[in-house]
């Protein structure tokens, strides 16, 4: 791709800070971004939140004319004119703890339909904003979708690399996303058997169709199986547990959970799509969640999203720690864990996408260590997340009172203790230049 091309020119590594430009005043947008070049930034990164560019069906706004904070257009021409790099998040959802995850409310109002739905026929829930989730595969949900991402590019992909500073854009966020994961949160007892979207298209449309892709015949699923023949149609997606009794139960539950990983890595693909029709040539990357050390290939199948999306970044949030080596405002890890993250997954995902850089999309920087391992482990890029605390928190865009309490910056741009963190590993890695950006992990 052509888009490739500012990485392989890069004489210093890709070192970003997260600014979410609708979360701030307009005015403290120069001032904030002043910051993050001090923090040692090259590179920032916003999401695109499609819910607050459309808070009315079909009222699109990208330079501001409803609100100061919806100029993404000036957005990206001041982050141009300071000579930052740019990575762009337009989802559709972003999560970000914002109303919908970024999807409008509107739309979910509109679109009952097409809401996801668990085993019993409940609906998937965002739990920030305790909204539905979208069937991602529904053809009203993918069609809305498309609509957006195609007004999106419309307003922003004349400033991609190398005309503008767009090197990148991110697919969707940590698919399958928030909401979507089965169990308890409290106490991540999820149920990866049933992970997926029950809603009627999918179990009733899409399942067969994918069946009959897979086996052609219903004499050969009959015999995969070990069952007795049915057509595609009559083979019901699994929505309750039975014991496997034999290698055919096995494989068919192989392939129910198959069929869930497919439905991810199609969105993902019919996303990059259209973004290409939509004229863009740079690099798409989805993000990994960061589950627990032991769980964390099982949410989905993380090389098909690799695959689908051409480039994989990883976020770094610990959770269920054992015997963390790091405590520091509730940013810990255990030791599994820092092998996990700072080392395994970024070869995984180097692995994924050679050419481009190990990417850590999100990572805090409110420990030195926790920051520093991931560049000890290999990881050539990374994102410090968020860059900005929103405090208060701006009632059209997020649920809670205030925001990203983690960053190394208050609203105002003063600067907490933290941000020696980030900026003292920059100015490292920067020294390092060209060489650091070219070596290997």
């Amino acid at each position: 791709l052509s888009g490739h091309n500012w990485f392989q020119n890069l004489t210093a590594p890709l070192l970003a800070a997260e600014l979410q430009y609708f979360r701030t005043p307009r005015p403290e947008w120069e001032r904030l971004l002043l910051r993050l070049r001090q923090l040692g930034a090259n590179t920032v990164s916003t999401y695109v939140s499609w819910g607050w560019h459309e808070p009315q069906e079909g009222q699109l706004d990208f330079q501001g004319q409803t609100c100061p904070e919806r100029d993404l257009l000036g957005f990206i021409h001041l982050v141009q004119e300071m000579g930052f790099w740019l990575i762009l998040k337009p989802g559709p959802f972003i999560d970000a703890e914002t109303l919908g995850g970024g999807i409008p409310t509107w739309l979910l109002d509109r679109l009952p339909e097409a809401h996801a739905r668990r085993p019993d026929g409940s609906g998937w829930r965002y739990p920030d904003s305790d909204q539905p989730r979208l069937s991602y595969l529904h053809p009203l949900a993918l069609e809305a979708a498309r609509r957006w991402l195609v007004a999106f590019s419309q307003a922003a992909s004349a400033w991609q690399f190398p005309k503008g500073p767009v090197i990148a854009l991110q697919l969707d966020n940590e698919m399958p996303g928030e909401g979507f994961l089965p169990g308890d949160p409290e106490d991540n007892g999820y149920d990866f058997r049933f992970r997926g979207d029950f809603n009627p298209y999918l179990t009733q449309e899409l399942w067969p169709e994918w069946l009959q892709a897979r086996h052609t015949r219903p004499e050969d699923m009959a015999a995969y199986y070990g069952r007795p023949a049915v057509d595609f149609k009559s083979l019901a997606f699994p929505s309750s547990w039975v014991e496997p009794r034999s290698i055919g139960d096995l494989r068919f539950w192989m392939d129910s959970a198959r069929f869930i990983d497919w439905t991810h890595q199609r969105v993902l693909r019919l996303y990059a799509a259209a973004l290409r029709e939509s004229g863009w040539g740079t690099p798409f990357y989805q993000n990994l969640f960061s589950p627990p050390w032991d769980t964390g290939g099982l949410a989905t199948n993380q090389g098909g999203l690799a695959l689908a999306a051409g480039w994989q970044g990883q976020n770094i949030y610990p959770e269920a720690v054992r015997t963390p080596l790091v405590e520091a405002y509730g940013f810990q890890m255990g030791f599994e864990e820092y092998i996990q993250h700072a080392y395994w997954r970024a070869r995984l995902a180097k692995n994924y996408s050679p050419e481009l850089p190990g990417l850590a999309s999100e990572v805090a920087c409110v420990n030195d260590f926790f920051l520093q391992a991931l560049f000890a482990g290999g990881v050539e890029a990374a994102c410090i997340y968020p860059g900005v605390q929103s405090n208060p928190e701006p009632t059209a865009v997020g649920v809670f009172p205030r925001w990203g309490m983690e960053a190394p910056l208050r609203p105002d741009g003063s600067l907490l203790p933290r941000f020696w963190n980030g900026r003292s590993l920059f100015a490292y890695l920067q020294a390092g230049g060209r060489d650091f950006a070219r070596s290997r992990p």
